[in-house]
């Protein structure tokens, strides 16, 4: 055979791999369910709005999701990532006691969900969070506390040092009048 149409053999032979390839992937993509496929772009879409800052539509993608597939794996999924999200101190909305709860759920749900481990260390530091801000509301109220005592205190304390002031003012007075004849 002939140095070119060894070489036309050699390109058409990888093109057609290359295409056989290709058609495998798109073909087992579609072949995919349809629930994997919808967590993916939920997941895609979630990801980038928190990414966005916009918290808010990460959350209500992701509680859509598991609304619409209940107990399916991927709306476990959906419940971590939720977590997740609530966790970031960026997060306006973050809230470590609802991240730990959401975090029981997926641990709960399943013999060893896939991100376990990360999971239940989420789940532990949200608990932690939870009690130190507990922990400094509770300071921060008390600290207010004590110091609207010791106000009330030292106002009660200023209104009897005026009426000392002032009762020894009319002692003095009746002094200087029973002191000239």
């Amino acid at each position: 055979m002939p140095a070119s149409r060894t070489r036309t053999a050699r390109i058409l032979a990888g093109a057609g791999l290359l295409v056989a390839t290709g058609a495998c992937s798109v073909a087992s993509r579609w072949r995919e369910p349809a629930i994997e496929r919808e967590w993916g772009n939920t997941h895609v879409v979630a990801r980038q709005h928190a990414l966005d800052g916009q918290w808010l539509a990460a959350d209500s993608v992701l509680v859509a999701f598991e609304r619409a597939h209940g107990d399916a794996p991927e709306a476990a999924e959906a419940r971590y990532w939720r977590a997740f999200y609530l966790l970031d101190p960026a997060n306006p909305k973050a809230s470590p006691r609802t991240a730990a709860q959401l975090l029981e759920q997926y641990l709960a749900e399943r013999a060893s969900p896939p991100r376990a481990t990360e999971a239940a260390t989420l789940r532990r530091t949200a608990l932690t969070l939870d009690s130190l801000g507990t922990m400094v509301a509770t300071a921060d109220s008390v600290r207010a506390g004590v110091t609207a005592r010791e106000k009330a205190a030292l106002d009660e304390a200023q209104k009897l040092k005026d009426e000392l002031a002032r009762t020894q003012a009319e002692l003095e007075r009746i002094k200087k009048r029973l002191a000239s004849p």
